[in-house]
């Protein structure tokens, strides 16, 4: 058994010494995007250094490669402490202000003193998805914040959300609403329950069928290092007693700095 299994629910439930990120990383999505939601892009500072880049660092292409939406923002710098990160949110709208149609578009984040990043997203991929707005670093705690996940599910406003982790996602399962993409392990069981691992992961998404409440507090510990683990959620029909959920969310990897 790989003992780092284990380990990844030990030690984030604790806290322990401290590991740095080392990157200026861009985190875009989520990666299949239901149609109108608008889709998430953060630049992170993974260091403990200061960093910076701009309030509204990014540009959308088509999947020719032609730009069709550039918010036009003053090249105002945004500084970024340690561990800092900066968010930005494209609503699916072209230069003239119409919403895309579905297919697959690419996001341009760009930075002062760095080559551009260019990120695939699908819009319409998806009903529910989600994605942490930054990378999961164990810095992050050295730098005094907490850095959160997105969740969208825009035909649910208002209803329940119920956020889970696993370490796998070979198998998945089924529920009553259909495929759920997390394995039944050993983490999964642990965020089953009230837990240290993901803070908020059971409350209301807004009117619009999103929140930014969830948020994952992992300690300065170096050995969780290179993890990686998945995250999703499922929408609940408290008022449905034979189901009892609306909806699953796609998953989303990510991997520990």
């Amino acid at each position: 058994m790989n003992i780092r299994i284990p380990l990844l629910v030990a030690v984030l439930s604790l806290s322990a010494d401290s590991a740095f990120g080392q990157f200026l990383t861009p985190v875009v999505g989520p990666a299949q995007t239901p149609l109108g939601v608008p889709v998430s892009i953060t630049v992170a500072n993974d260091n403990p250094g200061t960093s910076s880049s701009y309030f509204c660092p990014y540009r959308i292409y088509n999947d020719q490669m032609q730009l069709i939406y550039d918010p036009g923002c003053p090249p105002v710098s945004a500084l970024m402490g340690p561990y800092g990160w900066v968010t930005a949110h494209w609503d699916q709208r072209d230069q003239n202000g119409l919403q895309v149609a579905p297919g697959m578009y690419y996001v341009e984040t760009f930075y002062e003193f760095a080559p551009s990043d260019f990120t695939p997203i699908q819009i319409g991929g998806s009903e529910a998805a989600l994605i942490f707005e930054g990378t999961p670093t164990t810095g992050q705690a050295l730098g005094g914040a907490v850095r959160n996940f997105y969740l969208v599910s825009p035909q649910d406003p208002g209803e329940i959300y119920f956020l889970l982790g696993s370490l796998g996602i070979s198998t998945g399962s089924i529920n009553c609403a259909g495929s759920f993409p997390l394995d039944t392990d050993l983490l999964l069981l642990k965020t089953l329950s009230p837990n240290k691992i993901f803070k908020k992961s059971l409350g209301f998404l807004n009117g619009n069928g999103r929140t930014t409440a969830p948020t994952m507090p992992l300690p300065p510990d170096a050995s969780l290092v290179g993890i990686s683990f998945h995250a999703a959620f499922v929408v609940l029909d408290l008022d449905d007693p034979v189901c009892g959920i609306r909806r699953n969310s796609s998953a989303y990897t990510m991997t520990i700095t």
